[in-house]
């Protein structure tokens, strides 16, 4: 469970592990989106879906947490509804629904070439330490 914590840079919470709480008055919802993807790494499904779920990240925490299906969960299916920029890199199709006078008009990418998911955890790591730079001036 601590790994998990760590692996959605919630860390700060592994010492309360123990204590009863109300979590949902304690977190932000960031942190709460977090948590659920922090559940993912433990339970590893073969399935994903996912609506908005990344809506109160920043962008770093988004990489952070969103990497997790190019690299632990490569293995799951990954269907997601989103309106955040980035998140279209996770993604190997993409699908856009239109409303029109005419009704709905649905486009989509063409299917992808078959090529292994790029892992992008030293891109993510990459950002982190130059966050962590910016915050601490190191």
């Amino acid at each position: 469970m601590e790994e998990a914590l760590e692996r959605v840079n919630l860390e700060m919470f592994i010492p309360m592990l123990d204590k009863n709480a109300r979590w949902d008055k304690l977190m932000s919802l960031g942190q709460q989106q977090r948590l659920a993807f922090a559940r993912l790494y433990l339970h590893r499904p073969k399935w994903v879906f996912l609506d908005e779920a990344t809506s109160a990240l920043d962008d770093l925490n988004q990489d952070v947490v969103m990497s997790m299906f190019t690299e632990e969960l490569s293995e799951s299916a990954l269907l997601s509804i989103g309106h955040r920029a980035g998140l279209e890199e996770y993604h190997t199709r993409k699908l856009h629904l239109h409303h029109t006078a005419e009704g709905r008009v649905l486009k989509r990418n063409p299917p992808p070439r078959p090529e292994p998911r790029k892992k992008l955890g030293s891109r993510v790591k990459e950002k982190i330490k130059k966050a962590v730079a910016k915050t601490t001036g190191v």
